[in-house]
């Protein structure tokens, strides 16, 4: 099927004839034809608007606008659940659980879709933070409402036009947001590493394992007494992959966590724990491991916009610095593309000074130099032939 124009579109049926179909909404009036050509289409098209106008259909109208103002968010969520193919199809991470407690916390049940204005939206928002929302939280629900109302457009219920949709708000969150995606430079890690030596264990096993393994919290939180082998110094875990399957990953443990990490596993077990008990007991979630890292950032003396996600985009950062191979970065940090690793890793100005120093080492300049002759009265020292 091919889209000509805007509700035009031209198909080839199994006989091999070629159609076009009309499907357009005026005036809250679906119209729909199929016709032998596209100006065909609009012909039948214009006929039906100056009807329309012209108050021929004016009974159809008043109907369409009735129901229109009968449809709440109730009716709306109702209809949806009803097709969870549609629902699926729009997005396989859309939670209705979530979305039902967020029209619940708000009540919106008996508001029409129609009513919602950005304000609501920014009330929402408001709602949210009250609530100890973090922003990516934040961010998730305003996504599902979203998804909640592009299945309201797949179902025919309204088209995008004729709401306003909680992803004109989400856009402005997400600017906000992309502030926290950034890395830390080497002043500040080693600031960082040596407020970690007066807090408690537990937060020095999750706060530097996800520095210097670049794990996101939801792996870490996944990790069992026993996923860490202390002889051969590998942590194995399950990551999470596209389309939901889950891939057995395997990483080494670096030298500067094999004591805090060693240290925390014998105190875990000398206190009763099974190998089989859960690695992080503490700052499992995410409201709770803000506030830890806020307290962190106080003892360092910083008051950037990090957040403990800024330590993965750090962990692919330092990684790329010290001259690992991008592939085998990518492969570390569970990402599916190369472009998905560069936009982790960010450039800070010492970077130049490695550079420099690279360029004006002696001794790559003598390798590149020899065979040349020289040009005393040129002043250069190679001369090119």
């Amino acid at each position: 099927m091919i889209e000509l124009g805007k509700g035009i579109k031209r198909e080839k049926l199994k006989s091999g004839q070629v159609v076009y179909k009309l499907n357009k909404t005026y005036k809250g009036e679906r119209i729909k034809a199929t016709c032998d050509s596209e100006q065909q289409c609009r012909e039948v098209y214009l006929r039906r608007v100056n009807d329309i106008d012209s108050g021929k259909d004016i009974g159809k109208v008043k109907e369409s606008e009735k129901q229109r103002e009968k449809l709440t968010m109730r009716d709306l969520f109702k209809r949806a659940e009803q097709h969870p193919k549609v629902w699926k199809h729009n997005s396989t991470n859309v939670s209705r659980n979530t979305t039902e407690r967020s029209l619940e916390m708000m009540g919106w049940w008996d508001k029409s879709p129609f009513e919602l204005t950005a304000e609501d939206y920014l009330d929402f928002i408001e709602g949210c933070e009250k609530q100890g929302n973090s922003q990516n939280t934040i961010n998730h629900k305003l996504a599902y409402l979203n998804g909640l109302f592009k299945v309201g457009v797949l179902l025919r219920f309204f088209s995008e036009t004729e709401v306003v949709f909680p992803v004109t708000m989400q856009g402005t969150v997400n600017e906000d947001a992309s502030k926290t995606r950034f890395a830390w430079d080497d002043e500040t890690v080693s600031r960082f590493e040596k407020v970690m030596k007066h807090v408690s264990l537990d937060w020095q096993a999750l706060f530097l394992g996800l520095l210097h393994t670049g794990m996101r919290p939801a792996e870490m939180n996944s990790l069992k007494i026993n996923s860490i082998d202390t002889k051969s110094w590998r942590v194995t875990f399950l990551r999470k992959k596209k389309r939901g399957k889950k891939v057995e990953t395997q990483l080494p443990v670096v030298s500067q966590l094999k004591p805090v990490w060693e240290s925390y596993i014998k105190e875990r077990l000398e206190s009763g724990a099974t190998v089989n008990d859960s690695f992080i007991t503490g700052l499992r979630h995410e409201r709770s491991r803000a506030d830890a890292f806020s307290t962190i950032k106080k003892m360092m003396g910083i008051s950037d916009e990090s957040v403990t996600y800024t330590l993965r985009h750090t962990c692919c950062t330092r990684l790329i610095k010290r001259g690992v191979n991008l592939v085998t970065v990518m492969n570390w940090m569970g990402h599916s593309t190369i472009q998905t690793t560069m936009n982790y890793v960010h450039f800070s100005p010492e970077m130049f000074d490695e550079v420099d120093a690279k360029i004006s080492d002696g001794e790559v300049l003598n390798g590149n130099l020899e065979g040349r002759e020289v040009v005393p009265e040129a002043g250069l020292e190679p001369a090119w032939p």
